[in-house]
């Protein structure tokens, strides 16, 4: 504009703050609408029928949008319980259920919906709490016969890294995220997306199969890491380890 007032400049500018007032009252309706919203809940009620009992709020775990905690109560009890939402049928469930103590309860491992239209499944288990920082000679104890565990068991695992071990308060441990998981008799392998440039042992690639010496290799870096002996094996390791924590016998005076 060139600063000359005419009728024209002055209906150009009335409809352009007629439009500017119209948006500005759209945005707040918007607002206003969105503020009236209930939150979708983080699992849709399709996913825990009514013939599997009811379940509370759902909240995140950590910070992945598909992995949620919440507390199901069920005929014979409520429990607090992780829900891994996944887009693959692949889970180590068989690996989880024998691993028995040293990883969560697994109830189920299931399509998402009952009429399996979803494409998506789910693994809902025992839900544990945050452990400790510090590992203890008891928690070093545990995780060689954890590995002696998988070795006869037939069990591997495939991402034993630190996150994904939970070192309890009473020195226990417990294993998380079974995704990978397997019986060494399926012939379980590493997906193919997994990320190579974490910290892995010789040999493990996209596609590979997935050995005890790996599970293995990730244990001894964590040794390494708190200061403790490398493992030599875990047979003889976790005989010596209970040997040393059998209360010594007084010897009586003749």
């Amino acid at each position: 504009m060139d600063g000359n007032t005419n009728v024209w400049n002055e209906r150009r500018t009335l409809q352009l703050a007629a439009y500017f007032g119209i948006c500005t009252r759209l945005c707040r309706e918007i607002a206003d609408f969105h503020h009236q919203l209930s939150p979708a809940p983080y699992l849709c009620p399709q996913i825990f029928p009514r013939a599997d009992g009811s379940i509370d709020e759902a909240r995140l775990l950590r910070s992945n949008p598909r992995v949620f905690w919440t507390t199901w109560a069920r005929e014979n009890g409520t429990h607090e319980v992780v829900v891994k939402l996944m887009s693959t049928s692949r889970y180590g469930s068989a690996a989880q259920k024998k691993a028995g103590d040293f990883a969560p309860h697994l109830y189920v491992h299931r399509p998402a919906t009952e009429d399996h239209c979803s494409g998506f499944y789910i693994a809902v288990m025992d839900r544990v709490r945050a452990g400790v920082e510090s590992a203890v000679d008891l928690h070093r104890t545990n995780l060689i016969r954890l590995l002696q565990h998988f070795r006869t068991s037939g069990i591997v695992h495939g991402d034993l890294h630190r996150q994904n071990i939970i070192l309890l308060e009473d020195g226990n441990v417990k294993v998380v995220d079974w995704d990978w998981a397997g019986l060494v008799d399926d012939e379980p392998c590493y997906p193919w997306t997994i990320n190579l440039k974490n910290q892995w042992a010789p040999g493990v690639a996209a596609g590979a199969p997935i050995k005890h010496e790996h599970d293995r290799y990730q244990i001894e870096l964590l040794f390494k890491e708190w200061g403790w002996s490398l493992l030599k094996d875990e047979k003889r390791d976790a005989d010596e380890e209970l040997e040393h924590e059998k209360p010594k016998k007084r010897k009586l005076a003749p």
